[in-house]
């Protein structure tokens, strides 16, 4: 299949990935701690069912999620694997929920309670969350409020159906090791366990995330998260970077058309890019229904090493970019939009004010996912 725009996914290196933090998590942490694969918004843009079945067959056999579509989508491919949803799901879905074997996230006792009437006494799994202090959701550990919880927990594990699947919390400032905020939820998560194992609540506890795990490990607990480290990046540049952690993705968008620019003349909606010089100019059948942000004008683009600065307002089906430092002639049927390194996504996404985490989740459908075993291989797994 011929596309517009290809997103090539190699998913040897996403197993490698998928071998070195485990590596560096146990060194790091808990010797036998274990993996949760995060495949939310699509496995981060790459495909989550493809990544899925590469990760399982790397020995992952646990996953994460955002919904119940994500999580069903995931089934076929690990299958006997634990999948936690972390997001909302209403209670009149919960009965398949527990059909599938999937663990919700819980992060108030009412909502349990919902959850509990809705499965009838059918088994589901939970995963218990505690707000340490991101504050967004969570059962709350600070002030008066920690006895409450302590009791509201103890009382969603009697609920008919509930089984306690797991315990769990977010760090907000993992990727900051100046803010005290780290130190104080990881000691706010640890007695927090501590008090409900007194009251004989236990199940493995995962609180860190791929800038955690590069950190200390997840936090030295049982289970740790690991989401766009899976796919080559650091959490933040600033982070010291794991030897062969690489790219899983490049992505390239076809170069549709040619020409030379005279002084003066402009380039796109508004007109907003004037020629000082002579340019000639190339266009690109990438836009922002695809992902590539209107932000993006005056960030770069590659031909090899050579780096291509866009210009003009990026459209919603195309971008310009200028060509003029090229050999005259030099025929290109594609460009790079990023992927040769870690530092090609950051750059892009530094320029456009986001991160990494936010373009990979905006790649559209419209980007041929095409999926391979190795650089050097031949066989595309990618339906055509």
């Amino acid at each position: 299949m011929t596309a517009r725009a290809v997103l090539t996914v190699d998913l040897a290196v996403l197993q490698e990935n998928y071998r070195l933090l485990l590596s560096a998590l146990r060194e790091k942490g808990d010797p036998s701690a274990r993996l949760i694969a995060v495949l939310k918004a699509n496995a981060y843009g790459h495909g989550a069912a493809a990544c899925a079945a590469a990760l399982y067959a790397a020995g992952a056999r646990s996953f994460a999620v955002s919904s119940l579509g994500e999580a069903e989508e995931l089934r076929p491919f690990t299958p006997g694997a634990e999948i936690l949803i972390l997001g909302y799901v209403p209670p009149e879905d919960a009965a398949e929920v527990s059909l599938f074997g999937f663990s919700l996230s819980v992060p108030s006792l009412s909502y349990a309670a919902e959850l509990s009437r809705a499965v009838g006494g059918r088994p589901l799994s939970v995963d218990i969350k505690l707000n340490t202090g991101m504050n967004r959701t969570g059962f709350a550990l600070t002030g008066e409020a920690l006895s409450a919880t302590l009791s509201e927990i103890q009382t969603l594990a009697s609920l008919p159906g509930l089984r306690v699947h797991g315990i769990y919390s977010h760090f907000a400032t993992a990727d900051n090791e100046r803010d005290s905020l780290y130190a104080e939820q990881l000691l706010r998560f640890r007695t927090a366990l501590s008090l409900l194992e007194k009251r004989g609540i236990r199940a493995p506890a995962h609180i860190g995330a791929s800038a955690s795990l590069f950190r200390d490990g997840g936090g030295g607990f049982p289970l740790c998260r690991a989401g766009l480290s899976l796919f080559g990046y650091p959490a933040t540049p600033a982070d010291v970077p794991l030897p062969g952690l690489a790219p899983v993705a490049v992505l390239e968008a076809s170069l549709i058309q040619s020409f030379p620019l005279p002084i003066g003349e402009r380039v796109g909606y508004g007109g907003s890019f004037s020629s000082e010089k002579p340019e000639r100019v190339g266009i690109l059948a990438l836009g922002y229904a695809d992902g590539l942000p209107r932000s993006a004008t005056g960030a770069c683009v590659f031909a090899g090493d050579r780096a291509l600065p866009l210009v003009g307002r990026v459209s919603m089906d195309s971008a310009a970019c200028l060509l003029t430092s090229l050999p005259e002639g030099l025929r290109l049927p594609t460009l790079r939009i990023f992927g040769k390194t870690p530092e090609e996504l950051f750059a892009l996404s530094a320029h456009c004010g986001t991160i990494p985490y936010e373009l990979l989740a905006r790649l559209g459908k419209r980007i041929y996912r095409k999926y391979v075993y190795g650089t050097n291989s031949k066989r595309s797994l990618s339906p055509e």
